[in-house]
């Protein structure tokens, strides 16, 4: 069987995802979302150790780095290794948004 393509549209936030109707599973069919993935480059020099990125991440994708960077400061590093039932980075660029010494940068992977 071929997939499907439609565009969910939500007019509310002004945004359209992608979605896949899969082929048949056990009989049934079902509908999976094509999720957005990002990564993040964190300044380890510029960061200051202030992780209110880390409160505003929503799937908890930055973690406290504990190798001080040159200025005494522990930076927030990027989880690269997400395990298995975790979410990922969704590239919503909150972290970004937040850092007030602007060291964040939020890229979307391919």
């Amino acid at each position: 069987m071929t997939k499907r393509t439609f565009v969910n549209r939500n007019f509310r936030f002004k945004t359209f995802e992608k979605c896949f109707i899969s082929p048949q599973i056990n009989g049934h069919r079902i509908m999976t979302k094509k999720t957005k993935k990002g990564k993040i480059a964190i300044n380890r020099e510029r960061c200051k150790g202030c992780y209110i990125c880390i409160d505003t991440c929503p799937n908890d994708m930055i973690e406290v780095d504990e190798n001080p960077n040159k200025k005494g400061y522990s930076p927030a590093k990027f989880k690269e290794n997400v395990s298995e039932g975790e979410k990922g980075c969704i590239a919503c660029k909150q972290c970004a948004t937040v850092c007030p010494e602007v060291a964040i940068e939020v890229y979307r992977a391919k």
